[in-house]
């Protein structure tokens, strides 16, 4: 694991630099993925970068994409070595100009998430977890928050692009959003979870999550201390819908 973190580790800081280059121009295209979902020429480039570096390096392996995911891309699940890659979380921060997006890296055996790493260029931080060891962030051990009261607890939340999705995470919200202290939205899903890791948050809440924005993230905040199932609290998995992480003291 320490061969495959070292490579990654380069990897996301090279594809970085390219991130840095279009982000301090502001010169990049445009592509509407749905009538409000999005993409960069930054995504494009990132994401062919990343792929071609790991298909060369790891042959046997297989490579999942946010970019070049086919339609059904649930047979996945059942390769034994998976990267999965999504090379701007936060899109839409990346083009208006909001520094808060990442790139997001995750190995997965036997669809189980080993090694994440998330990079934030701009803010110059990188997480990384793996398996049987505490989180860091640039170095420093990451723990989540004793908060065991929903009254002092901070929830976040992140909006699907799929309107029947966001009309479901609103009904939620509905039922807490009087009991909680705080609700903050990230619009970056990997930065806002890394949050809770670090004891700045309680609470992750979405629905309409692909295995590329939760598989990096996923390990980092289960070495922290915390927990994630679906919205029931049934056993979850980087290719389920929905995804509710918590300090696992608050999430019963």
């Amino acid at each position: 694991m320490d061969s495959y973190k070292k490579f990654a580790v380069n990897l996301v800081k090279e594809a970085g630099e390219l991130l840095k280059k279009y982000y301090s121009s502001g010169k990049f295209s445009i592509r509407e993925k749905s009538h409000i979902d999005l993409a960069t020429e930054a995504d494009d480039v990132v994401d062919k970068f990343i792929k071609e570096k790991l298909e060369k390096e790891f042959p046997t392996h297989k490579v999942l994409t946010e970019e070049t995911a086919p339609k059904d891309y649930s047979y996945f699940k059942d390769e034994k070595y998976l990267w999965v890659l999504d090379p701007i979380d936060g899109t839409v921060n990346f083009s208006r100009g909001n520094p808060f997006f990442a790139i997001s890296l995750a190995f997965v055996k036997n669809n189980k998430v080993e090694l994440g790493i998330i990079y934030s260029p701009i803010l110059d931080k990188l997480y990384i977890g793996e398996i049987g060891k505490k989180p860091t962030e640039n170095g420093k051990s990451m723990q989540a928050s004793k908060v065991d009261s929903l009254q002092r607890s901070v929830l976040l939340c992140d909006w699907a692009w799929a309107p029947k999705d966001r009309e479901e995470i609103t009904k939620k919200l509905l039922k807490v959003c009087a009991n909680v202290r705080g609700i903050r939205s990230t619009e970056c899903f990997v930065l806002g979870v890394s949050e809770l890791a670090k004891g700045e948050a309680d609470l992750y809440m979405t629905i309409g999550q692909k295995p590329w924005d939760c598989a990096a993230v996923s390990i980092i905040i289960e070495t922290a201390g915390g927990k994630i199932t679906n919205l029931d609290g049934s056993k979850w998995d980087i290719f389920s819908h929905e995804f509710f992480a918590s300090n696992t003291l608050l999430h019963d």
